[in-house]
């Protein structure tokens, strides 16, 4: 436990493959509470697949994932939908209030045991409860609750909606900014985006960049919004596909994430340290060809072709 005290989130050995296809193989990374770690990769490499797999919505065919806080407790993760999970009869109102019912709720057990403990002051079995549950509700933030709410939905473009317009009166855009909304009000530890700029205008990416920079806990993202990942990641971990060890039966060619290559900066740094790496290896094979040209022509310059009379 004691190496996990720095890192909120640890993920050890995960692989996770399709009847079709191996997606990612043995990849392990861990993420501090204030590390936000952008993931990249080339299409099919399995980045949404692994935030699915740390979400829970999918199973992992080997590895572990950890998660681990201070007061012993694991926590919440919270992945991004591009559809709330909400019927389309709900209205936005209905939405909003069931994304921070853990919120209200929090103050409610305050203000419960605040009752019980004035009628009894002295039981430190009601004291320790009181000071559990308020405790509880300053880590939530959940004093700031209505304010959240109208910062969330002002930020996200969505202010000029109705609260009492129905999920299925809206259109796709606004069904996914309201879904980032209850994602980012719902407060998980771990946060989880994938394409989080999808449908939001200049202000919006501005102010979720805001929200994320300051996120209370491990952040992973999906993204390829290069000036949002600039603006948020602290670093990078690189899903770059690697072949796989050839299996009689299967393509020689097929390819699958194994293992990660984890950069620490922002998305600009990876590119330039792409940049210069491909420069490298291309000085270096220019170099062997030059060489391998020269020992070509020594060879010819020295060799006796035919036969002497």
């Amino acid at each position: 436990m004691s190496k996990l005290t720095s890192a909120h989130l640890r993920i050890d050995g995960l692989s996770k493959s399709f009847p079709d296809r191996r997606v990612f193989t043995d990849i392990s990374f861990a993420v501090p509470h204030d590390d936000r770690v952008g993931i990249i990769g080339e299409n099919g490499s399995g980045k949404t697949t692994l935030l699915r797999v740390i979400a829970g919505e999918l199973a992992a065919d080997t590895g572990s994932i950890e998660t681990f806080q201070p007061a012993g407790n694991g926590l919440t993760v919270g992945l991004l939908h591009q559809q709330p999970p909400f019927a389309g009869t709900m209205s936005v109102h209905q939405v909003l209030e069931a994304s921070v019912a853990h919120l209200r709720a929090a103050t409610d057990d305050v203000d419960a045991t605040a009752q019980v403990l004035a009628a009894s002051p002295h039981q430190q079995k009601i004291i320790d409860e009181y000071a559990a549950a308020l405790e509880k509700a300053e880590r939530l933030g959940a004093w700031d609750t209505d304010a959240r709410i109208e910062q969330t939905i002002d930020g996200l473009g969505l202010a000029d909606i109705t609260r009492e317009t129905r999920l299925d009166q809206l259109s796709g855009g606004q069904t996914a900014r309201l879904a980032l909304a209850s994602l980012l009000l719902t407060a998980p530890e771990v946060l989880l985006l994938d394409e989080p700029t999808n449908h939001l205008d200049e202000n919006g990416v501005n102010y979720l960049s805001r929200v994320v920079s300051h996120w209370h806990g491990p952040v992973l993202v999906v993204s390829h919004d290069r000036a949002f990942l600039d603006q948020t990641i602290v670093s990078l971990l690189d899903l770059d596909p690697a072949p796989r060890p050839h299996t009689l039966g299967e393509p020689e060619d097929d390819l699958a994430t194994i293992g990660t290559t984890r950069f620490t900066g922002t998305y600009s740094d990876y590119l330039q340290f792409r940049h210069h790496a491909r420069q490298h290896w291309q000085q270096q094979y220019d170099d062997e060809q030059a060489e391998l040209r020269r020992l070509r022509a020594a060879v010819n310059q020295h060799q006796v072709v035919g036969h002497t009379d």
